[in-house]
């Protein structure tokens, strides 16, 4: 899995303004995660959208695990 280029792609939006102006363009609907797919591959970050899922699941499983321990 490119856990890594999924990082560095989330850690670059703060870093890089092309970046972060066309993450911020993608509209919140049913094509977000491949247009965030899509996004990453354009700036060289490659992943997939299944990958993208798992991480985006695993960081959901933390958050709440974080939050029942509150």
């Amino acid at each position: 899995m490119s856990f890594e280029a999924i990082t560095n792609f989330f850690d670059d939006l703060d870093n890089k303004e092309d970046l972060a102006k066309e993450f911020e363009a993608i509209a919140a609907d049913e094509n977000f995660k491949a247009n965030l797919v899509a996004l990453g591959a354009k700036f060289g970050y490659e992943f997939t959208l299944e990958e993208l899922e798992k991480v985006a699941a695993s960081a959901k499983r933390m958050q709440e695990g974080a939050a029942a321990q509150e």
